[in-house]
């Protein structure tokens, strides 16, 4: 059994002050993508996780709700 745990990607957009459509043209997907991944819908590939890894200065696994410890 999946353990749904929430993510930590929109207060990492808000944290920097950035609207979902200006996080999605500074990783290269659209809006509905980032809202997705938000609402934990769809999954991140680990390409988009490493981008926004590097854009949030913070971990894979705090981002994706692993841990509340952000590195």
């Amino acid at each position: 059994m999946e353990i749904s745990r929430p993510n930590n990607l929109g207060s990492e957009r808000v944290r920097l002050g950035l609207s979902k459509p200006e996080l999605a043209e500074k990783i290269g997907v659209t809006r509905i993508t980032v809202d997705n991944w938000e609402k934990d819908i769809s999954p991140c590939s680990a390409r988009y996780l490493v981008a926004l890894t590097e854009l949030f200065d913070c971990s894979a696994d705090y981002l994706i709700g692993r841990t509340e410890v952000r590195k």
